[in-house]
């Protein structure tokens, strides 16, 4: 119940162009690395990614609070990991992005 009205609170923040009012969500919701939070950043990252709102997707992830024992860009789903490694805007952000998705590692 909690996660589902998570989501549907990130997912109208987004749509409504209140990309802070998501971020807040995302900062103040407890389970980082649930599948919720998960669904919530995938979802929004590729609405954005769409909408061709780069740099707000790009500020997303940025913002997105990591996982306890993570580092940055590690998360869980490959699928978001693989987003964020379409965002990536220079060379650093892409190895991070690709180490941590499966199909990249060595």
């Amino acid at each position: 119940m909690l996660g589902d009205l998570f989501y549907a609170a990130v997912r109208t923040s987004v749509e409504h162009n209140n990309l802070n009012g998501a971020i807040a969500g995302f900062n103040r919701y407890p389970f980082a690395n649930s599948e919720h939070a998960v669904h919530a950043a995938t979802d929004a990252l590729r609405y954005l990614i769409a909408r061709g709102q780069l740099t707000a997707a790009r500020r997303l992830r940025d913002a997105l609070p990591r996982p306890a024992g993570k580092q940055a860009n590690a998360f869980d789903d490959s699928e978001l990991n693989e987003l964020l490694a379409v965002l990536a805007e220079d060379p650093d952000h892409l190895a991070r992005a690709l180490g941590h998705v499966p199909s990249y590692r060595t």
